[in-house]
This record gives C-alpha cells, structure tokens and sequence, in this order.
C-alpha cells in the first residue's frame, strides 16, 4: 500500500513537471511566432499526457 501511494506520488510529480515543461515551451513559441504546426503538436503532446 505505501509503495502504491509512493508511486502514485512520484507519478504526478513527473506529469506536473513535464506539464510545466511543456507550458513553458508553448509560450516562448507563441513568444517568437514559430510554426503554427509546431505548436499544435506541443499541445497535442500536452493533451495526450491528461
């Protein structure tokens, strides 16, 4: 049971922190106005992690 919640912990910490990731590099692509494809697919990516 306690390596369960461990897991699960570690688990949202990891998705937590490639969301931030992934956040952070949708704005600096909006920032520079880079290809629009490029975009989608990061959050195309973003979405298939929920």
């Amino acid at each position: 049971m306690l390596t369960n919640s461990i897991v699960e912990i570690l688990r949202v910490h990891t998705v937590a922190r490639l969301a931030n990731k992934l956040i952070v590099l949708s704005l600096l692509i909006w920032e520079f106005r880079l290809l629009d494809r490029f975009r989608f697919v990061l959050f195309f990516r973003y979405c298939s992690y929920w």
